[in-house]
């Protein structure tokens, strides 16, 4: 049962007070817990079986992973070097609660976020350097991270550090 604090009165019931994106990011693991079970002969209606349960983990697990690589990606693409990008991957690990979130309450919306934010970030650069659909793949990135949270919307403001590396005039891109 989900805590009521989750929950906020809309007519004679109660719907969930969550955007949609984390469930949109997290529907191919829990199509695959629906698939497995079905083959397996489980008929949970209530999809809160150990298969679903598996399945949420490992999307955590899956977008914690992707979020970690995406940030290693846009470090090199910066000309980070590989220790410091090595240092900065162990501290956003170990010295935020994106661990915690991942493993302890995986079906929040924090780690989905964080590897949608890389994701934009990754994007963001593509379009910055002239990439073919560069600007589309990064409106795409940034549509999925405000879908997880709309608060979101403050990468925004990181978007110049895209162009660290480079010498180009920020202005005529944005």
């Amino acid at each position: 049962q989900a805590d009521s604090a989750h929950f906020t009165p809309a007519g004679n019931g109660r719907v969930i007070q969550y955007y949609g994106g984390t469930a949109l990011l997290e529907a191919p693991f829990f199509l695959a817990a629906r698939a497995w079970s079905i083959a397996s002969g489980d008929t949970d209606p209530t999809a809160k079986g150990f298969p679903y349960q598996l399945s949420i983990a490992l999307a955590s697990l899956f977008y914690l992973l992707l979020g970690l690589w995406l940030m290693r990606t846009l470090l090199i693409g910066l000309a980070i070097s590989e220790k410091v990008i090595a240092l900065t991957l162990l501290i956003i690990l170990l010295g935020t609660g994106l661990l915690y979130y991942a493993i302890m309450t995986p079906g929040m919306s924090h780690v989905h976020g964080f590897a949608m934010i890389a994701l934009t970030l990754v994007e963001a650069r593509r379009a910055w350097t002239g990439r073919p659909f560069g600007i589309q793949r990064a409106s795409a990135a940034l549509a999925f991270t405000l879908l997880v949270r709309p608060t979101h919307a403050l990468i925004l403001l990181a978007l110049p550090l895209v162009a660290w590396a480079d010498r180009k005039p920020l202005w005529p891109w944005v």
